[in-house]
Parts: C-alpha cells; structure tokens; sequence
C-alpha cells in the first residue's frame, strides 16, 4: 500500500513523501528511523479524483456546512463511539452498530468503509483519515493518542464534549443571526410587492384623476415605473452582482480583507476576536490534555484555523516552543489576546496546568460571548423593525397622501 506522510524535523523543518510499505506501521517505523515526527499518514487512493476537490463535493461539503449535518454527525459518532467503548465494546463491533443505525445515507457509507478498514487491521485513526470530509486533522491526531495510550474511550468523550460545544456556539450565533435575517427577508418582500404590484394601481388611478402627487410619491411612481419596465434587467443583473460577489469572496485576498475587517468592528469585531480565540484555546486545551505533544498541538491548531492574523499568531507560538520559550511569550505581544489570558497562559505553563487553564479560559469566553450575543441580538432585532417600519410606512404614506389632499379638496 501507498502511504502519503508530513513529519516535521529536529530544526522545526516540514518533509512530505509517498512510502510504499506494507502496513501504516512499518511506514511509522521507517519515519521514526529517520529521526522525524510524524504529523500526518493517509492512504494515497489509485485512480481516483477525491471528493473533496470534485465540483460537486466542494457544493455538497458547503451546503451541509452551513446547515450544520456534518457537525451534528460529528456530534453523534463520538457520543456513541465513547459510550460503547467505554462499556467495554470493540471498536470494529461499535463501528458495526453506528452503521447499522445510521440515518445519514453519507455518513453511513464512510462508516461501512472506515469498519473494513478496522476489521482489516489498520488503526482507526489511519481509517478516519480516510474520511478528511467527515474528520478532521485534530479529531484524527486525537484519537491516533487514544489509541496510543490505551485510553481511547477517554478520548472520543472529550471529543464528543469537544465537537458539542463548538456545536453549541455555531448554534448560537447562527440562532442570533436568523431572526433579524428573517424580518429583513420579510420586509424585502412586502416592499418589492408594494413597488411591482401596489404602486402601479395607484399611479393609473392618480393618471385618471389628474391629481398633483408630492414629490415623494412622485419618486416612488417612477421608480416602481423603471422596476416594471426594466425588472427583468434588473434581476439579471442583481443576480450577475450577486454571483460576482460570491466568486469574488472565494479569492484568498478577499477571504483576508473580510478576515481583516471582522476583528476590527467597533462591537462585533471584539466578538469575533473572542469567539476564535476562544476556539484555539479550547482546541489546544483538549490535544495537551490528551497528552498530544505540545508542539503537535500547536501545529494541529494553526492548521484548524483560517483567519490570516490568527495563523500568523500560531505561527509564532509554533516558532516560541521549538525554541524552547513558553507560549506566553509570543502571546503577550499580540493584540488579538487579551492581557487576561495571556496571564493565564503563563500561570498554566508555571503550574504544569496549561490545558486545565486554557480550557478554563475557553470556558470563561464563551460565557461571555453567549451574553454578549444575546444582548447585541436584543438591540439589533427592534432597530431593524423600526428601519422597516419607517421604510414601509414612507411607503404607504407617500401612496395615500395624494388621497386624503384628495378627498380634502372634495370635502371642501
């Protein structure tokens, strides 16, 4: 079998090859030889485009992004996992029952695929890796620790605990956000019904009664006029803008401007910092805790994270520990870290606590992040009632002045 690994050197150095080997153990065997350390082993898979790099795979893997079943998956796997191992169940007979109740078409074919390649013999951290759309690097690095300590059943609870708390503040944001996106969806609605539909009548009623309309009826007669005649051009073009946007938004340098402005906002970019670094901590926190060596872990962090700034940020934590300097030291220069948890950090390193602090800390931000989301969800949702209120109102107001001046004038 062809095996592709990434290991790291003595000097902090990175090296990838492709081993021809008979099993994942000789290939360990042959990387430990060499003096290095291994960070990755995955199968390489003849004649055969990933799913992951395929059109559709890269759809599919977004859309079950954004509606969270991956996660949730995610969630239910390690659950189940912990609780039959720890009861004493095998891993190829608990692999067998969470195929064989499974519900997710997709999660139930990697499950009958990763259970061959257990029952075949190799380790079942090498058979998650199979599965990079479904696993990733840190739940892999985890369990291959379970595994190699004896205490997988251990492992997979806190990853189970791990996967649902990030579940939980997915949810929380998302659960913010859509109330508000709900009212805006609505009130985009009613207006555009208003301007195509309402508007018109009005304007071949005022036509007919040759009544002076104020200005700004005036505006919104020639605008629900330019939006009928023309709608079509303007949808295909809202459309084009839209698409536009969302290819552009795909581009490296624009994925790292909307990174750059996101920690940067008056209220929400305080949010963001904490909501990432809160994730960092608490990934961090569970790999030492689970006796992943230190530098592993950082590593495994840095890869787990998107944001530019906060790569660079580990970057230098990965750069401070090879040289044998504690994480505070690269902490403490940064201004995405608060004085707090750079403290802490330290503390933790000079105690020999440092993934009970850093899990502490996670613990503690996103407490304060729940608060801080509902209460920016409690002022955000009335503003945008009242901006649509007021829109809708000017609207209707505009389209009955030109009647009440009407019937005053009939009146008299």
């Amino acid at each position: 079998m062809r095996l592709a690994y990434e290991a790291m050197d003595s000097r902090g150095g990175t090296r990838s090859e492709v081993l021809e080997v008979a099993s994942p153990e000789e290939a360990m065997d042959l990387i430990r030889r060499e003096g290095l350390f291994l960070t990755k082993l995955t199968p390489v898979r003849e004649n055969k485009t990933p799913e992951s790099v395929r059109p559709q795979g890269v759809i599919r893997r977004r859309l079950l992004s954004v509606l969270g079943q991956n996660h949730r998956q995610l969630v239910l796997f390690s659950r189940q996992m912990a609780m039959l191992t720890g009861v004493g169940t095998g891993v190829v007979p608990a692999l067998d029952a969470l195929y064989r109740q499974g519900e997710n078409l997709k999660w139930r074919e990697a499950l009958k695929r990763i259970h061959d390649d257990v029952e075949r013999g190799t380790p079942l951290a090498t058979a998650l890796q199979q599965e990079p759309e479904l696993f990733n690097e840190v739940f892999c690095s985890m369990v291959a620790a379970g595994e190699a300590t004896a205490s997988l059943p251990t492992m997979l609870n806190r990853l189970s605990a791990l996967a649902t708390q990030q579940w939980q503040v997915r949810n929380r944001v998302l659960g913010a956000a859509l109330y508000p996106m709900v009212l805006v969806a609505i009130s985009t609605a009613v207006i555009t019904m208003l301007i195509l539909f309402v508007i018109p009548r009005f304007a071949g009623l005022f036509e007919t009664l040759h009544v002076e309309v104020p200005a700004s009826t005036a505006q919104l007669l020639k605008l629900s006029h330019f939006l009928t005649v023309h709608g079509t051009w303007v949808g295909g073009a809202a459309a084009g803008i839209m698409i536009g946007a969302a290819l552009l938004l795909r581009t490296q340098m624009a994925r790292e401007g909307i990174g750059w402005l996101s920690i940067r906002l008056p209220v929400l970019g305080k949010l963001t910092r904490s909501l990432i670094l809160a994730r960092l901590c608490r990934l961090l926190g569970v790999m030492v805790q689970a006796h992943v060596p230190l530098l592993e872990s950082v590593d495994l962090a840095l890869r787990a994270t998107r944001h530019r700034e906060y790569r660079d940020l580990m970057n230098r934590v990965r750069d401070a520990v090879t040289e044998g300097h504690p994480m505070a030291t690269a902490l403490g220069g940064s201004h995405l870290v608060p004085p707090a948890v750079t403290q802490g950090v330290s503390a933790g390193e000079q105690s020999g606590t440092l993934a009970e602090a850093l899990i502490f800390m996670a613990d503690w931000m996103d407490e304060e992040n729940s608060q801080l989301i509902a209460s920016l969800s409690k002022i955000f949702e009335p503003l945008v009632l009242i901006f649509m209120g007021l829109v809708v109102g000017g609207v209707a107001i505009s389209l009955f002045m030109p009647l009440f001046d009407m019937a005053t004038a009939a009146a008299g």
